[in-house]
């Protein structure tokens, strides 16, 4: 354990890695989550520093915290060594793809994460990515047509010199846009060279995706349950949708030509796409 311990504060930013440790707790014990840690373990510790120094000795962690709304079996996962070990092992993993570690201490993490239940302790970003900025979510169909590609790229460039970040489940080699993964990106050991958000669990990103962004934008969208889930979803919590519209031919443009017999607002024009921007998001 001792060291672990020298090994880590030489080669890491050691603050970070605590949090990437008790990530990984968490993805173990479904229990242990981000609001138990503030309201039952970290109030009692000068730091996450000292709660991970202390965690190697079974009753000296036990004795502190005990009878204190800890359950026994979070106690366990805090002292357990192979989760250490496989945290370092991530940690390597990330340092290799120089990716950086947002931590809940971090100004940067983003606030719509901060109160769910499903909050990370930490995310991983690429370096370009900037989280301070709005999120624009760009949805198009995987059965897409050229138009709609082109068109997806149309608005991403407005949306970037509007300094907004632009989400899309599709990359691109000529714009910065963003894609969502969970900790399956890293563990599968291929370098990640686009830019991307990563959630060090195995939560789908999906889960994630309508806290994070700010705005839902549909290019174009058939009827299939993961769109029906996500424009429900994005409502439910109160972000704003918005549709292209599209030929009445396709099967691809069903469901986005349904939302607007529903009522949803629409975009005609680079107009309508910079008044949402400077007047509508956020």
């Amino acid at each position: 354990m001792i060291l672990l311990l020298y090994v880590i504060g030489r080669v890491i930013n050691i603050d970070r890695y605590y949090f990437l440790w008790l990530q990984n707790i968490a993805n173990i014990c479904k229990e242990f989550k981000v609001k138990v840690y503030n309201e039952n373990i970290s109030i009692y510790f000068k730091n996450v520093k000292e709660l991970y120094i202390l965690s190697k000795s079974k009753e000296k962690l036990y004795s502190r915290v005990r009878n204190k709304g800890v359950s026994s079996k979070v106690l366990s996962y805090l002292t357990d060594r192979s989760i250490k070990v496989k945290t370092f092992k991530l940690y390597k993993k990330i340092k290799k793809n120089n990716l950086n570690i947002i931590t809940i201490k971090d100004k940067s993490y983003p606030n719509s994460l901060n109160n769910i239940d499903i909050a990370p302790f930490c995310i991983i970003t690429t370096n370009n990515v900037k989280l301070n900025r709005k999120n624009v979510l760009l949805y198009y169909d995987n059965n897409f047509t050229n138009f709609s590609k082109k068109l997806t790229d149309y608005f991403s460039k407005i949306i970037l010199s509007q300094n907004c970040n632009v989400i899309s489940k599709f990359s691109s080699q000529k714009l910065p846009i963003i894609k969502l993964y969970n900790i399956k990106k890293l563990e599968k050991n291929i370098e990640i060279n686009e830019n991307c958000i990563i959630f060090p669990n195995n939560i789908d990103v999906n889960e994630y995706i309508i806290y994070i962004s700010d705005i839902l934008i549909i290019i174009e969208a058939s009827y299939n349950e993961d769109i029906v889930i996500l424009t429900n979803s994005m409502l439910d919590i109160g972000k704003d949708i918005y549709v292209v519209p599209q030929t009445i031919f396709r099967r691809s443009s069903y469901f986005s030509n349904f939302l607007i017999k529903q009522g949803a607002d629409i975009i005609l024009n680079r107009g309508d796409l910079m008044f949402i921007l400077t007047n509508r998001i956020g």
